[in-house]
């Protein structure tokens, strides 16, 4: 049987790459960008992934792009060497992304010798600050918090340049990483998607597709199997279960304006996969406020339903998404979490989210190692030093914001290496009137926002 196998596989990879490779016409660059070039402006997409790009059975576009160090990936002289193509698109501020990179060198490690496999570096899918262009508001995500992976939307060819270098660094990836061009002409043509991933014939012909890389069922291991004539595996109900628990309180609280997050977490308790389906059921939010459901991938607002697949023995994180609006307010959000296979077993779970101009501490928080060093005298003048102290390399903001909760002044918004730092208010040279302001201090996780009064 292992003989026959091996030929079946020797006369389809020879015939197809004798075929001939017929392409769609070549888009985007023709050389190298400067690090100068200008990024284009990519309008938010909060869709489906599915119909985006190409599908099974479609012609893909030549194309060309270059590596951080300057190598080059052609698309047509890649597959004239004869090897089928994966190609999976990545995003440093994804964490779904990341979380798959041992699947991507697993990949490697098993089909290198068959497969050419590239990863395409786009746009940031959960950028520091700015929106989303994926959720359509600013969605940074707590696990880029905590882990510090902040990066802003590109502004320019160098800025991506530079966070692919980061995940060059961060991150133990044996695939090489090609960076879309600064007007995003392979994101526009294979689909506005933080994770996608095709497998080319070597014709130019989409074999498979995934909106998602490797998101259940699909497994693009078994794709190229297919395509070698490779079959095996089985099939069948899953019939496994799960439980449902939230973590930490039922409500959250947060600034007004910014976005917060509710947490939970599916546990599967038996010994075979449970196929899950999540569905927001009700929202109850004041004008402005939306939310988005984050589980094996992370979903626009404007999806309300999911389905996944939770192996046994397995965990799988659930992040609420509270997007909220300036002014102050509470939001109420009911999910229905159910197995696709068994009646009943199912959980309703409702998530809470306040806000204020002021920040309402959760009193499960406990604040380490990072404060400020002293509270601003109040009443205070803007000659008083603003004075704090890290313990480790970390992202740092301090801000002010009005009564309003409108922002006024940005004293800090950067890397800070461990140390005590000292900021004199009146050299920031924000020309603010006397009256009643909030700071608000950041870093990883940590949270600290105090009321002050100005007196000039």
């Amino acid at each position: 049987m292992k003989i026959i196998t091996a030929i079946v596989f020797s006369i389809i990879f020879i015939s197809s790459a004798c075929a001939q490779i017929v392409l769609k016409p070549h888009i985007g660059l023709n050389s190298k960008p400067l690090d100068s070039d200008t990024a284009c402006y990519f309008t938010p997409y909060t869709g489906s992934f599915n119909t985006t790009g190409y599908q099974a059975g479609d012609t893909v576009n030549d194309f060309t792009l270059f590596s951080y160090n300057g190598d080059t990936l052609n698309l047509r002289r890649e597959l004239g060497k004869g090897k089928p193509v994966v190609l999976i698109s990545c995003s440093y501020t994804c964490p779904v992304f990341r979380g798959k990179v041992p699947d991507i060198n697993s990949l490697i490690a098993q089909y290198s010798d068959s497969v050419s496999i590239f990863l395409i570096y786009t746009i940031e899918a959960h950028p520091y600050i700015d929106i989303s262009p994926y959720f359509g508001f600013v969605n940074t995500s707590q696990q880029n918090i905590n882990e510090g992976i902040l990066y802003r939307l590109a502004r320019s060819y160098g800025d991506r340049r530079y966070v692919v270098s980061r995940l060059d660094s961060g991150m133990n990836i044996n695939a090489p990483v090609f960076i879309d061009g600064p007007c995003d002409p392979w994101l526009r043509n294979f689909g506005p998607a933080p994770n996608n991933a095709y497998l080319i014939t070597t014709q130019g012909i989409v074999y498979s597709k995934h909106s998602w890389f490797n998101k259940s069922p699909l497994n693009m291991s078994h794709d190229i199997d297919s395509l070698f004539g490779i079959t095996g595996g089985g099939g069948g109900q899953y019939t496994g279960t799960f439980n449902f628990r939230r973590l930490g309180d039922s409500i959250v609280y947060g600034i007004a304006g910014e976005t917060i997050y509710g947490h939970g977490e599916f546990v599967n308790n038996s010994d075979d996969t449970a196929v899950i389906r999540a569905v927001r059921q009700v929202e109850n939010f004041p004008s402005g406020w939306a939310s988005s459901i984050c589980i094996d991938v992370c979903y626009s607002p404007e999806t309300d339903t999911a389905i996944f697949y939770l192996p046994p023995a397995d965990t799988q994180s659930y992040t609420m998404y509270f997007y909220t609006a300036p002014s102050p307010g509470n939001g109420m959000v009911r999910m229905t979490f159910e197995n696709v296979n068994i009646q009943n077993n199912r959980f309703n779970q409702r998530f809470y989210a306040s806000t204020s101009l002021t920040y309402l501490s959760d009193p499960n928080e406990i604040p380490v190692e990072f404060s400020l060093s002293q509270n601003y005298p109040n009443p205070f003048n803007p000659s008083t030093n603003l004075e704090f102290g890290i313990s480790e390399l970390g992202f740092v903001s301090l801000k002010v914001y009005n009564s309003l909760g409108m922002e006024v002044a940005t004293i800090v918004n950067e890397v800070l290496s461990p140390g005590n730092y000292n900021y004199q208010f009146s050299t920031v040279n924000y020309q603010l009137p006397s009256g009643v302001y909030f700071y608000k201090l950041e870093s990883g996780g940590f949270v600290e926002t105090k009321r002050m009064v100005l007196l000039k």
